[in-house]
């Protein structure tokens, strides 16, 4: 498909991998920004041997790290369009979000949602996310209907970046 993505991975204490990964487009900037930021917390806090920047990453390479992940969350605050929503939809994780229009609008219902900044909402519905077996199954489920409206991933992504490019070229003013 040919977009990289930037990506961050982190172990928990049971040793599994939490994936954060943002497009390398648009707002890569921020990520730039707060990478010294982001690596100072990571020291103070004694992570180092647990998380690991991957850096830009292919899509073929995204899809192996979303392959190896439990969940996905996605805190984003400011977006207008992430493919990491309809990632992860396809590659089946259960998901918790920021509860704004960017994502209830693809998600609908297959999503475990929180009030952006609300850090103790965001980790309740975490823990949910990874613990509750049942949930995970009926999110799955939800996700798999929810996709039906994108035709096809490959084909969505692709109308998607075609309709960016036209806008981008002043066709859609």
């Amino acid at each position: 498909m040919g977009r990289d993505s930037c990506c961050w991975r982190w172990r928990t204490q049971e040793s599994r991998y939490v994936v954060a990964a943002g497009e390398n487009t648009g707002f890569h900037f921020l990520e730039i920004a707060m990478r010294p930021v982001i690596e100072k917390k990571i020291k103070e806090f004694g992570f180092e041997d647990r998380i690991v920047n991957h850096g830009n990453l292919k899509q073929q390479d995204l899809a192996i790290l979303y392959r190896s992940c439990k969940i996905s969350f996605l805190p984003s605050v400011l977006e207008v369009f992430s493919a990491s929503t309809i990632e992860s939809m396809y590659f089946q994780l259960p998901t918790v979000a920021t509860n704004l229009s960017f994502n209830t609008e693809v998600f609908a219902d297959s999503c475990l949602y929180y009030t952006p900044k609300n850090f103790k909402g965001a980790a309740s519905q975490i823990v949910k996310a990874v613990t509750d077996e049942k949930l995970r199954s009926e999110l799955c489920d939800k996700m798999k209907k929810q996709l039906l409206r994108f035709n096809s991933f490959e084909k969505y992504f692709n109308d998607t970046v075609d309709f960016l490019i036209e806008v981008g070229s002043g066709k859609h003013q």
